[in-house]
């Protein structure tokens, strides 16, 4: 069973407009493809990349240890460790809905994400809206790094 948006942790308005800033340099509010046997359907995802593990802990804190955490150990001495956040589906759209009025480079990827993670059990109304954003900036856009 899917936990209601409400269950999820919530932000001070600081610490939301702290997240959307960290977003809106280093991160990415995209769609994912996800396909079984069955079908395939699209999910929103929300990830966070940084070399400071103190941020990437403080985000985990204050949000519950919500999300998948991923470290990247650099194969040469002259790359730097790196660690990566990211939310899917339901915990995608609580931090998204939290970080919207904050957010200003990747604000249409939000608006759009959260109109998809609406229907996410209905994969007809999903591409339904992703030929819409194919005929307006284009869906392929969503996923790209910078502005709109």
């Amino acid at each position: 069973m899917i936990k209601p948006i409400n269950d999820y942790p919530k932000l001070t308005i600081e610490e939301s407009a702290y997240l959307a800033g960290l977003i809106d340099g280093d991160g990415a509010i995209r769609i994912r493809k996800v396909s079984d046997r069955k079908r395939q359907r699209y999910q929103p995802s929300v990830y966070f990349c940084n070399t400071n593990k103190e941020v990437i802990d403080w985000i985990r804190i204050k949000l519950k240890n919500t999300g998948s955490l991923k470290e990247n150990i650099p194969s040469k001495n002259s790359h730097l460790r790196w660690w990566r956040i990211e939310w899917v589906t339901a915990q995608a759209r609580n931090v998204i809905e939290q970080i919207l009025p904050y957010l200003i480079v990747r604000k249409n990827n939000a608006i759009r994400a959260i109109e998809l993670s609406k229907y996410q059990f209905d994969p007809i109304k999903q591409e339904e809206l992703l030929q819409l954003c194919k005929t307006g900036s284009g869906h392929k856009q969503l996923n790209q790094f910078g502005r709109i």
